[in-house]
This record gives structure tokens, sequence and C-alpha cells, in this order.
């Protein structure tokens, strides 16, 4: 899917799998609202499928991070539901499938009680639709095709009818699947029964109950019994991220060669296109820049501010001089205003490194080392940058050291097996 979007009657949502997870909020307008912002630079996560439950709580599939992460109205994190998959891999465990660990969580849906359905794996699993209860706990893994053991083909898209059933894009196997909340299959459209779809990725019910689909190759309405297919709109798109349909309007979410435009639009059922409401990255970052401005010292701390207009300069514009100058600067006020930030240091030397810098990378480096000496990723970057310098030795001793702390750590000893 690549992103995330959802639609309510006054209000959108939408995210890319960028470095960093960012879910935007914003007005029918575009105007932003809020961020609601997840990972670091330690951390790396994105945007999947989103939803909203009836207390307003959001749900974001991040299948970069290998989470299924929930926020409540006010953007706080609430919770993570499912065992993560590396959470799994770090206590010794074989990576075998497991009910409640979520691999690769691309979508998400929650019903009227509160029960939540996630859609994972990136390939072929058969883990691939789990079940979780208003509290979190597991309570049922479906079976693809109704079979014991069946496998799903790396499932995305995600939705609910309006009775509660459940559509899942079955993507490799080109193909929706129909189930019964309970975990009865229902219905398939596509083979063994009818034509393939080309590898559906996202699914939305239109009001007159057919299914708005994103496949390889674009948007496609199908009835309930795929005895009809058309094209949803004659309007070339770019990349259909994501799909959603809400009060008898389609909002889509594209994104653009290059995977730096993005574009969100409104299009009615029939598929005319009604208006643009974030025409391009740079119009997103503009939007996003004039909240974070409007709120500092508001509702956010100026250093909180200041980072995240770096964040978008750093990691969601392209990689320019100017956008590295830019990301630099907000770093750096983030800084004056609140002098000991972790991650903005980590930031910033990312930034340093970028634009040529390597002796004021290090020394962020060690300053952030000296206060997380456990953390593998800063000796992995700290120790690059020495190689760079041509201080093998002491990028040596610096994973040695590491090793020290953390024994078990592979990172570590392969980059150094690799070193020496």
């Amino acid at each position: 899917m690549n992103g995330g979007l959802l639609a309510r009657e006054d209000q959108l949502f939408f995210g890319l799998d960028l470095v960093s997870g960012t879910v935007f909020q914003t007005d029918l307008s575009g105007r932003v609202l809020r961020m609601i912002e997840f990972g670091s630079p330690s951390e790396a996560s994105g945007v999947g499928g989103l939803t909203l439950d009836d207390r307003g709580f959001l749900y974001v599939a991040d299948p970069v991070g290998q989470k299924l992460r929930v926020f409540d109205p006010e953007g706080v994190k609430s919770r993570v539901i499912g065992e993560e998959r590396q959470l799994h891999l770090a206590r010794g465990l074989q990576l075998v499938e497991r009910d409640g660990v979520l691999e690769d969580p691309n979508d998400v849906a929650v019903d009227a009680e509160g029960n939540v359905y996630v859609a994972c794996g990136e390939q072929f699993i058969v883990h691939g639709l789990q079940k979780f209860s208003a509290q979190g706990l597991h309570t049922l893994s479906f079976s693809s095709m109704g079979e014991p053991g069946g496998t799903f083909g790396g499932p995305r898209g995600l939705t609910l009818d309006p009775d509660g059933t459940l559509w899942l894009c079955d993507t490799q196997f080109h193909r929706l699947q129909r189930f019964e909340p309970g975990g009865r299959f229902l219905d398939v459209l596509g083979p063994p029964r009818n034509e393939p779809l080309v590898s559906p990725y996202a699914v939305t019910m239109l009001p007159d109950g057919d299914l708005l689909v994103a496949q390889s190759l674009g948007l496609i309405v199908l009835g309930r019994d795929d005895a009809r297919r058309r094209p949803f709109t004659n309007r070339r798109l770019a990349r259909v991220c994501d799909v959603c349909c809400c009060a008898g309007t389609v909002w889509i979410l594209e994104r653009e060669i290059g995977n730096f435009g993005i574009r969100v639009s409104r299009f009615d059922v029939e598929g005319n296109l009604l208006g643009v409401v974030v025409s391009g990255m740079r119009d997103l970052v503009g939007k996003a820049s004039t909240w974070l401005k409007a709120e500092m010292g508001r509702s956010l701390p100026p250093s909180q501010a200041w980072h995240r207009l770096g964040v978008l300069y750093h990691y969601v514009l392209p990689e320019t001089f100017s956008n590295l100058k830019h990301a630099e600067r907000c770093y750096r006020k983030s800084l004056q205003a609140e002098p000991v930030g972790f991650e903005v240091s980590l930031d910033l030397a990312e930034v340093l490194t970028r634009r040529g810098r390597p002796e004021e990378a290090m020394r962020l480096h060690r300053e952030c080392l000296e206060i997380r000496p456990e953390d593998e990723s800063i000796r992995l970057r700290l120790a690059l940058l020495l190689c760079q310098k041509g201080d093998k030795k002491q990028a040596c001793q610096l994973l040695l050291d590491g090793l020290e702390l953390s024994p078990e750590s592979e990172l570590l000893r392969s980059e150094l097996d690799r070193l020496t």
C-alpha cells in the first residue's frame, strides 16, 4: 500500500511509509490540524492502513516498524496491539508464524464492538488475517478460503461491510476474500471462481454496495458477484496508495514517481474529479509548517516544533542542498530551545553527514552514545564514519565495546566480522 488514507465527514487522516512515521490530520480543504508522529532515527517506521474506532482512537498499521499502533483522540500514543515480530525474535524464539505475532501489518479495521482485524504479511503467510479483542488480546486467526492452514498471498487492503463482514485483498493470489467476523469464509472475487484481478492491494465500499479496488492496473469497480467490472475514472492517476469512501465522496491517496510526490484528491462515486486537497509534497510541507509555527509555544514546545519542521525538510522532501540546509537550521533552533535533545542530535548528525561534515557528525554521535551506550544504531553509524575517515582500528574497538554491553547483538558482530 505504501501509505494509508482515512476520511470522515469533516476530517482526513493520511500518511506514507517514510523513514519517520507521520500521520497528517487535516480538514477537508487540506489544512493541517495535527501531526501524529512516531518512530525515530533509531526506530524506522511508516504508515500503512488507518482506521478510527467509535471512541475516536486512531489505529495505524506500521509495516516498517512491524507494529500496530493506537493513538487517543488527542494524538497521544495509547498502546501497541499484537506481539511485535522483533520482540518475538529478541526473545530467542524461532521465526515461525504464530497467533498474535504481527509480521508486516499492512491494514487494519475495527468493528462496532471494538474488535480489531489486521491484514499482515509481505509474502505467502498462513496468519495473514488476525483478530484481536477490544482489549488487544488475540482471539482468532482466519483461514484462507476457509481451508485449515490455508495460505494468504501477501494480504494488503481490508474493509468492513456495513453488515460487519470483511473483504480482504489477497494480493499475490489476485483476488478478494470475504469472511464473517467469526472467521467463516463466505466468498471470493477472483480465482478460482472468477477472472483474476491484478494484484489488488486496497479496497473500500461504495454507497451502492459495489467495491472500489486499487490494483496494479489502476482503480476498478466490482459488483459483489463480480458480474460487473469497470474502470473507476478516466483520469490518469499516479500510483494509488489507498482509497476511502465517506459520505458519498471517494478520496484517493496517490504517490508520484520518485516517491517524493503526494496527492490527495476527491471524486464523486462516478469517478469525476471534485478537487485536489494536497497537490504535492511541498504543498503538504507548507501546510504542515503553517500549523507548526502557529502551535509553537502553544500546544507544542518550541524545541518540539522546530524538530518537527526539521524532519519535514530532512525526511519528507527530496534530499537537496537547500532542504538539508533548512533541516540543519531547524534542528539547531530546536537544540537552542532544549540543549539536551537526543533524537534531535541524531537527526542533526545525519544531516551533517549528508552535507559532508563528518567531524561534527561524529562529535554528536559520541555525545548521544554517552547518553545511550547500548544503542546499536549509533555505534554502527559512528563506526562507519570512522572507517570513512580511515580509522578502522577505532571503529573495531567501538564495536567491541558495544559487544561487551550486548554480547548477543548480531548487528554489531556482523559489522565487526566485515571490518576484520
